[in-house]
């Protein structure tokens, strides 16, 4: 078995013992003096698997914060993130002849 997916098959019952210790929906409703809606910012996330931790570790990462987004959604602790991924890495400098594109800052920047 490869390292890789040992990691993930060993990461899953800690990923299914987060999402059990995540606070049940409705305790993360409660009302605030203000609007949650209006407090909530949707946060950009560049995300580039496998800088170091592994592609199979960040798509669990990302499993579990878009289960955890799930379940704030419409309280006082609500938030957004909007994703982008990108297949820089390892793939894209057999392709490419390098790690990622010469223009990396300019596609990261707002």
């Amino acid at each position: 078995m490869a390292l890789a997916s040992m990691l993930v098959k060993g990461l899953q019952p800690a990923l299914q013992a987060a999402r059990r210790r995540l606070p049940p929906p409705s305790t993360l409703r409660q009302s605030r003096s203000f609007s949650a809606a209006a407090e909530q910012k949707t946060r950009k996330v560049a995300v580039y698997p496998g800088d170091g931790i592994g592609v199979e570790v960040t798509a669990l990462t990302f499993e579990l914060l878009d289960e955890l987004q799930r379940r704030c959604q419409g309280g006082p602790r609500s938030f957004k993130l909007q994703n982008t991924w990108y297949d820089w890495g390892c793939d894209y400098l057999d392709r490419n002849g390098t790690c990622a594109p010469p223009d990396m800052l300019s596609i990261l920047r707002p």
